[in-house]
């Protein structure tokens, strides 16, 4: 089994052109534990705000993934993980 522990999201000013990382204006990270606790950190640059949060008692039973077959990469590629694999 696999478990999914950190998400970065990168958004960017527009979508029409291409930014590397570092032009994000705002950098969400999650970053999860298998006991349940989890830090959140969120870089907004265009209003100059940080912000830090940690959580406990999170459910991440939809985090553990079977190791996928080699191409089969859609369960473990998914953001929306309110679901189980298979659902």
């Amino acid at each position: 089994m696999m478990f999914l522990e950190e998400i970065y999201d990168f958004r960017y000013p527009d979508e029409s052109t291409y930014y590397t990382r570092s032009g994000s204006v705002l950098t969400t990270n999650y970053r999860y534990r298998p006991d349940g606790s989890m830090h959140w950190y969120r870089s907004d640059k265009v209003v100059n705000v940080i912000e830090e949060a940690d959580y406990r008692d999170i459910d991440v039973s939809t985090h553990w993934e079977p190791v996928p077959e080699f191409g089969e990469w859609a369960s473990i590629t998914r953001f929306d993980r309110t679901q189980p694999v298979g659902a």
